[in-house]
């Protein structure tokens, strides 16, 4: 499976036909990419000085388990739950993000079985009698430990932004469930 560095990759294949073609103005030619290819957007654009602006839609500025973790908290608040709730599943969730972070030497089936047993402590007594969820967490899993997602929680892309030397829009909505506003170091390109 792919990573974003895969599709910067490919993002920057495209760029070089685009700069093939003579109708093109090449000194124009920029980059729009949406959630994901947003960050995708800034690896490429972090190793190529030619890319000429991008705008950015919905694109993480922070490390991927820090966004995750606090899409998870927005989702939960979203729901009209108490408080209490999140706060006392916002440490297995912190836990299990940084398991992902941290075993590195670990393979995917020993990661899969750490946050099985993560994953259960995350669930009501009444979820862990729900046979649809107890199916659809063997699946959760191995999304959660397919290389996309490895690279996307452990990716950082400050160090790219700060690369970038060509002009960022980046556009987030306030009432975005997945990526708050607030907690995007793209504001300060």
């Amino acid at each position: 499976m792919a990573t974003n560095e895969d599709f910067a990759k490919d993002t920057q294949a495209a760029l070089d036909y685009l700069r093939s073609r003579k109708e093109i103005d090449t000194r124009k030619i920029g980059i729009i990419g949406h959630s994901c290819g947003g960050t995708v957007s800034f690896i490429t654009a972090a190793k190529n000085p030619a890319v000429a602006f991008i705008v950015s839609l919905a694109g993480a500025g922070v490390r991927g388990d820090s966004m995750t973790l606090k899409q998870v908290e927005l989702i939960y608040q979203s729901t009209g739950k108490p408080d209490s709730v999140w706060q006392k599943k916002r440490p297995i969730y912190h836990h299990q993000y940084s398991t992902v972070l941290q075993q590195t030497d670990k393979t995917v089936e020993e990661l899969q079985k750490e946050l099985y047993a993560d994953a259960i402590k995350l669930l009501s007594p009444e979820e862990l009698q729900d046979l649809n969820v107890m199916r659809q967490l063997p699946a959760q899993l191995a999304a959660a430990t397919s290389p996309w997602y490895l690279h996307f929680m452990r990716y950082d892309p400050t160090e790219a932004l700060n690369k970038i030397k060509c002009p960022v829009l980046a556009l987030n909505g306030d009432k975005d469930c997945c990526h708050e506003l607030k907690c995007h170091s793209t504001r300060n390109h």
